[in-house]
């Protein structure tokens, strides 16, 4: 079954907090890193994921990396 972009919208509203507005610094990344692992989103994210994601989102070839060396590599340094 399909979902409408209102319900969409709607369960990631309810699934989601706000980044906060300091949200570019390591700390905070760390944090957001550790509550997707607990909640097991970290897991399902692979190297297709992240590249879908960068077409989706026309990101560079440094982006690309730096993603990937994060969350695939990335176990809490």
């Amino acid at each position: 079954m399909l979902y409408t972009i209102d319900q969409l919208k709607a369960e990631i509203a309810s699934v989601t907090t706000a980044v906060p507005s300091s949200g570019n610094d390591w700390g905070t990344l760390r944090k957001l890193l550790a509550k997707a692992r607990r909640e097991g989103v970290l897991d399902q994210i692979n190297e297709q994921v992240i590249n879908d994601f960068a077409v989706v989102y026309s990101l560079n070839q440094k982006q690309v990396m730096t993603l990937k060396d994060i969350l695939l590599n990335g176990e809490d340094a």
